[in-house]
């Protein structure tokens, strides 16, 4: 009888727990669905697509809490698509997200990104804004696959908009 108590007791903190993060996630995601808003862009003439490893998007100024935007919620391995009029991600199993060029802010490189580091200028960053909110700033970050994917990426990233600097200085 006391192993059948204590069972019963460590799957109703268990359950309970699990609720509670579940409660949580979906708080997390109704506050962050505004965020993207509005239809895909059109992504114009392709100058470099790629798949990269998609670490996360944060609020500039809350650099270390993961935001729950539709489509770039979960880290993963995705599609970076880089056009003359837009960047799309897709991110495997997630909808594809598009940042038109008018909402871009800034590309740079980074070291670290919530719990990724990635040694120095490791990681791409892309700064971005709300199409409704401009002053609110956000970062996508991600990793390439290999050097030169690096390289192209950022260079076709420029291109499309002006740098920013490396958080990595920041400590």
């Amino acid at each position: 009888m006391d192993k059948f108590i204590g069972a019963m007791s460590a799957i109703a903190l268990v359950s309970t727990l699990f609720l509670l993060m579940l409660g949580s996630w979906r708080r997390r995601a109704r506050r962050d669905a505004h965020v993207l808003g509005g239809p895909l862009a059109e992504v114009g003439d392709v100058r470099w697509t790629g798949r990269v490893l998609y670490v996360a998007t944060t609020r500039r100024a809350d650099s270390l809490e993961r935001l729950a935007v539709p489509g770039l919620a979960f880290r993963g391995r995705a599609t970076l698509t880089v056009g003359t009029d837009a960047v799309s991600i897709r991110v495997d199993g997630e909808r594809e997200v598009t940042l038109a060029q008018a909402v871009l802010r800034g590309v740079g490189t980074t070291s670290w990104a919530i719990d990724r580091g990635m040694g120095t200028d490791g990681l791409i960053a892309i700064e971005w804004c709300a199409a409704d909110a401009p002053e609110d700033a956000f970062q996508s970050t991600f990793r390439a696959l290999s050097a030169n994917d690096h390289l192209d990426a950022l260079a076709a990233l420029r291109e499309l908009v002006t740098a920013f600097p490396d958080r990595s200085e920041q400590s």
